[in-house]
């Protein structure tokens, strides 16, 4: 499967950041019996899926629309890691922008040829996969995670989260609460 690229890449691609959350969740899968195997599972499939792709798409790299340069690539990396770092307060398009080195036409064009999506359309997806994770552990109230992800109007979380998970934020935590 891996063909002539090293097993290295492949470890490296485990060191992704969303990788490492799910593999802290099953470090603290709060279940029991039956449904802890199933929450273990579930999420030991979801890291084997999500390294696969990485895997897979790293190994498709070369299908990168030409006008993209390593240099560019690597700053759309950081403009990631950026946006992980500050999702709370994050930059506006022109200060992150400015903080890689790209003109903010460019990363807008690039992010989503590279990555498949808008520049607010990953943070809008880290920041819900972040308050789906703060609600899980049943310590945090919906205003308290909607706030800590960065949004400062709790019925946007409500409307975004709903958009994402398809239940209101006070539903999934009634239901993790319950489930327990």
């Amino acid at each position: 499967m891996i063909g002539s690229r090293p097993l290295l890449q492949l470890q490296q691609s485990i060191l992704d950041t969303p990788i490492l959350q799910l593999a802290s969740r099953i470090m603290n899968i709060p279940y029991t019996h039956n449904i802890r195997n199933i929450e273990l599972e579930s999420l030991a499939l979801e890291i084997l899926s999500y390294s696969l792709q990485i895997f897979v798409y790293d190994s498709n790299r070369t299908n990168l629309p030409a006008a993209i340069t390593k240099s560019e690539f690597q700053r759309l990396q950081h403009a990631k890691e950026v946006l992980l770092q500050q999702m709370d307060n994050p930059p506006s398009l022109l200060e992150l922008s400015r903080i890689i080195g790209m003109n903010d036409f460019k990363l807008k064009h690039h992010f989503k040829a590279v990555f498949g999506t808008t520049v607010f359309g990953y943070l809008r997806d880290i920041r819900m996969e972040k308050a789906i994770l703060l609600l899980q552990d049943g310590m945090t109230s919906v205003s308290m995670a909607a706030a800590h992800v960065g949004y400062t109007n709790a019925s946007y979380f409500a409307s975004a989260f709903r958009k994402r998970y398809g239940m209101n934020p006070s539903e999934f935590l009634h239901y993790a609460n319950n489930i327990r």
